[in-house]
């Protein structure tokens, strides 16, 4: 019927996403972040997302969220290129 939306992963199908990781100790040789770009690059790609773009940041602690650049780049992003929705 015309009058219903799209449920569940149909809703989702075609729009953009962008990946967000972080990583709190980057000192190490570890591979967290590509990691968590392959995970979100899979569900995108299972729910039929067209990716964007990445935002990676390394040395970035989350237990301290005014220290965090990459929401401000981010949002940024998505006012001005308007190829993702927040």
């Amino acid at each position: 019927m015309a009058y219903q939306t799209k449920r569940g992963v149909e809703r989702y199908k075609g729009e953009g996403f962008v990946t967000l990781v972080r990583v709190s100790d980057a000192s190490n040789e570890q591979d967290s972040d590509k990691a968590q770009l392959l995970y979100l690059m899979k569900c995108g790609a299972d729910w039929g997302m067209v990716w964007v773009c990445d935002f990676v940041e390394n040395d970035l602690t989350g237990s301290m969220p005014g220290n965090r650049r990459d929401l401000d780049a981010l949002l940024r992003r998505a006012d001005e290129q308007k190829d993702f929705k927040y």
